[in-house]
């Protein structure tokens, strides 16, 4: 908690110089919390990962606005792993940002919410466990929206050169043009690179990681609300240690159908091993959905789900059963997603 009271501080000594120079200011105060379930049975599949995450973070945050766009926030996230006894906190780490919202335009700078993101990023390049477990971007990013449409950005330091940390970095990109009711283009990227510790092992490689997702979809309404969409995925994978250069190349087909909350979907990816250093470097190099790491070129995805949002979109639940086939077996997945947003604001003229 001395992180919390350390920040605390600071934003209540600058509150005063902000009154000051601000005439139309505004005190925010508010709360995100999240419990995540995810419980995945693999064994007996070429890629066993089984394993369970089941947490809950709670992220409570101060801020001060002005002008109706500017804002500046302090908060703390606080992490408990269910069943991590021997902590009273599996992990705390700080929010500390300024954010710009415009009308189109909207920025971030500084450590801020991954949830602040609003691009669509296929689960070849980020699963939700790992959104949940890694829910902060380090450093700035940038965002227009309009009605046809969206375009991001955003850089995110992840990890700074010490005895004990790879200096790592993140670029990530994603955007959608739609073009009449029912087509629609649009891509996620991301370029990785992932360096040495400050101890320099021979075992800890050097890696960069270039992946790009280019899609096209239509949707239409025939009772239940239909998406059907086809994706390229590519990615560009150098171990620079070992001079080791990947190439990946696969088509991916998505179907999807929703009504009243549930949506059935079917994902069916047919191509190369699109994480092909995995064992070696894991979830530190690749943050998707391990089953893209598939020995016999075919991965499929189906997922019966429901999510409503209640209480003017303050409360939002989600849960869905997945079944994963990779060529030789069937894994299968449960998800259960409770989340709160809280927010006050104060206004002072």
């Amino acid at each position: 908690m001395r992180t919390m009271k350390a920040l605390l501080t600071v934003f209540i000594a600058l509150l005063p110089a902000a009154l000051i120079a601000q005439t139309d200011s505004r005190l925010i105060v508010g709360a995100d919390f999240e419990v995540l379930f995810d419980n995945m049975e693999a064994s007996g599949s070429d890629i066993d990962r089984s394993g369970t995450v089941f947490s809950a973070r709670l992220t409570p945050y101060v801020g001060w606005g002005w002008n109706e766009r500017n804002r500046l926030v302090v908060g703390v996230g606080l992490r408990q792993d269910f069943g991590d006894s021997c902590k009273f906190l599996s992990d705390v780490k700080p929010i500390v940002y300024y954010r710009y919202g415009g009308e189109r335009w909207s920025a971030n700078a500084g450590i801020f919410p991954r949830h602040l993101l609003k691009g669509d990023y296929s689960p070849a390049l980020f699963k939700q466990s790992w959104c949940y477990l890694n829910d902060r971007l380090m450093g700035f990013s940038a965002t227009y929206a309009c009605p046809k449409g969206m375009w991001e950005a955003a850089f995110s330091w992840d990890g700074m050169r010490s005895e004990n940390k790879r200096e790592q970095f993140r670029l990530i990109s994603a955007g959608r043009r739609d073009f009449g009711d029912h087509f629609y283009l649009g891509y996620s990227a991301a370029m990785t690179h992932l360096a040495l510790s400050a101890r320099e092992l021979p075992s800890e490689g050097v890696v960069d990681y270039i992946f790009l997702n280019p899609y096209v979809g239509t949707r239409f309404t025939a009772f239940f609300d239909f998406d059907v969409r086809a994706h390229l995925l590519w990615s560009y994978q150098n171990d620079r240690v070992e001079d080791n250069r990947k190439l990946p190349v696969g088509g991916q087909v998505d179907l999807s159908l929703a009504k009243w909350g549930f949506r059935l979907e079917n994902d069916t990816y047919f191509g190369n091993n699109q994480l092909a250093f995995y064992e070696k470097y894991g979830s530190l190099l690749y943050g998707s959905m391990e089953f893209y790491a598939t020995r016999r070129n075919i991965y499929n995805r189906t997922a019966l789900s429901y999510h409503r949002s209640f209480f003017h979109e303050t409360l939002s639940v989600g849960a869905a059963f997945e079944a994963h086939y990779e060529g030789k077996s069937v894994a299968l997945q449960q998800i259960v997603n409770v989340k709160v947003n809280l927010e006050k604001i104060w206004k002072f003229k």
